[in-house]
C-alpha cells in the first residue's frame, strides 16, 4: 500500500495541471472560444519550448517550481482573457 503522503506528492503536478487546464478553459470559454481549440491552446503553451528552461509541463513535476508554472500560467491566462 502507498502512503497518502507520497500519493499526493506522485500526483501533485497531475492535478496542478489539471486545476491550471480548468482555470484556462473557464477564461476561454468566457471570451468565445470553443473548449477543444482552448484546450489544444493550453497544451501547446505548457509544452512549448522556453529557452535554456524545460517546458512548464515538466517544470511541474519539481515541487519547487510549482509556483512559478502557476504564476506563469495564471498570469498568461488573464493576458488571454483581457484580449491583450
Amino acid at each position: 500500500m502507498i502512503s497518502k503522503d507520497v500519493f499526493q506528492e506522485q500526483s501533485a503536478a497531475v492535478f496542478t495541471e489539471a486545476e491550471l487546464m480548468e482555470d484556462w478553459i473557464e477564461a476561454s470559454d468566457a471570451q468565445g472560444v470553443p473548449r477543444d481549440d482552448a484546450e489544444h491552446e493550453f497544451h501547446e503553451f505548457l509544452r512549448a519550448a522556453r529557452g535554456a528552461e524545460p517546458p512548464l509541463q515538466a517544470q511541474l513535476q519539481d515541487p519547487e517550481k510549482r509556483a512559478h508554472v502557476r504564476q506563469v500560467v495564471r498570469q498568461e491566462t488573464e493576458k488571454r482573457s483581457s484580449g491583450a
